[in-house]
């Protein structure tokens, strides 16, 4: 039996997009994009781990509802973030807890 954790990296400022507030919290028939990609990657993993930035943790709980995440935070670029989620996940991958991980980037 496959055991797979899902990883949504949400560490992003929105600076290319061109909105003072990252594109994921933005508002998609009705629920912010991220939450979307959270719904979609949770019917396939045992486990969800969103990474965000330090300054949005405290906002995650309205961004991901009733779903079971765990919300860590980010490096400083996109594979400091990847690292970080790789870390948090590094004990369950050794006990075999988790053996694939998904990215959604």
């Amino acid at each position: 039996m496959t055991h797979v954790a899902g990883v949504v990296l949400a560490g992003g400022s929105g600076s290319r997009f061109g909105r003072s507030v990252n594109k994921v919290y933005l508002p998609l028939a009705g629920r912010p994009v991220l939450w979307w990609s959270l719904q979609a990657l949770a019917r396939h993993s045992d486990v969800l781990v969103l990474v965000t930035r330090s300054q949005d943790v405290e906002f995650m709980a309205d961004v991901v509802g009733d779903l079971d995440v765990e919300v860590v935070e980010g490096g400083t670029t996109r594979q400091g973030s990847e690292l970080t989620a790789l870390r948090h996940l590094a004990e369950r991958v050794e006990t075999g807890a988790v053996d694939t991980i998904l990215i959604h980037d």
